[in-house]
């Protein structure tokens, strides 16, 4: 697990990091915490808000043309919402902050036929609005474990709006327009086609990940990241698998690595 310092190093080194009018995100703690060295340049190799806890260090996303993100063959054309962090390669894991985006959902149970079902209402809401398509298509699944065939029956699927400002929060129809709250998530990049029977693998070496951990805990529901569309060749599909988690509390309510050394 991660080496942890004393109180006095950690604050010292979070003072020179910090500035007046910035406080650092969850994952740029997380560095502080290892002794790494923390940059604002979001185009530096992992950038402010991802550290990478399994897989080949070189092996980094491009990103080509202002907003595309490029690995080997595999190519997501459609931009990111702002503040988003680049793509998790496939087989690798990570840890990732994201920030509040606003997003439209739509929920539905039964797995079969999801995506088509839920696709069609999404897309239909950004076409009557006039807002242009984002990437990736987001699909909550709560309860969904790579040990129980049981669940994972009831889903959200979310198309993300690029900037807050597109549209107010509500509803439509059945659609609703929320914006989410931050969260840390585990993260493990796959490729190839996007069934859950085929993530449940990837869903495993999350959850052996933070079984293993004496730091991390689950804090919510599995999501799943498709970044392409049907027209991008199933082999060629990027997407992700995350948990969210947190930092193990005390039961003083401090976190294990506040605790002075």
């Amino acid at each position: 697990m991660f080496t942890t310092l004393t109180a006095s190093m950690l604050m010292s080194i979070a003072s020179q990091a910090q500035t007046p009018d910035r406080v650092l995100t969850p994952v740029e703690e997380l560095q502080v915490e290892l002794g790494m060295e923390i940059t604002h340049d979001a185009e530096a190799a992992g950038g402010p808000e991802i550290i990478r806890i399994e897989g080949d260090k070189s092996v980094m996303p491009e990103l080509v043309n202002g907003y595309q993100w490029k690995l080997g063959d595999m190519l997501i054309d459609t931009a990111l919402p702002e503040g988003y962090p680049r793509p998790t390669p496939p087989e690798v894991i990570e840890i990732k902050y994201y920030p509040s985006v606003r997003r439209a959902e739509f929920s539905g149970t039964g797995m079969r036929g999801a995506s088509n079902r839920g696709f069609m209402p999404l897309f239909r809401h950004i076409s009557r609005n006039d807002i242009a398509m984002t990437s990736p298509v987001e699909m909550d699944l709560p309860g969904w474990s790579a040990t129980d065939d049981e669940a994972g029956e009831t889903w959200t699927m979310s198309f993300l709006y690029r900037t807050r400002d597109l549209r107010e929060t509500g509803t439509e129809g059945d659609v609703v327009i929320r914006d989410t709250e931050p969260l840390t998530v585990l993260s493990i990049g796959t490729q190839g086609v996007y069934t859950t029977g085929r993530f449940d693998p990837y869903l495993e070496r999350l959850e052996a990940w933070i079984a293993a951990s004496d730091e991390w805990e689950r804090a919510g529901d599995t999501r799943w990241f498709g970044y392409n569309g049907p027209m991008t060749f199933p082999t060629l599909r990027w997407g992700e698998v995350q948990i969210p988690i947190r930092k193990i509390q005390d039961a003083a309510g401090s976190t294990k690595d506040s605790e002075g050394g």
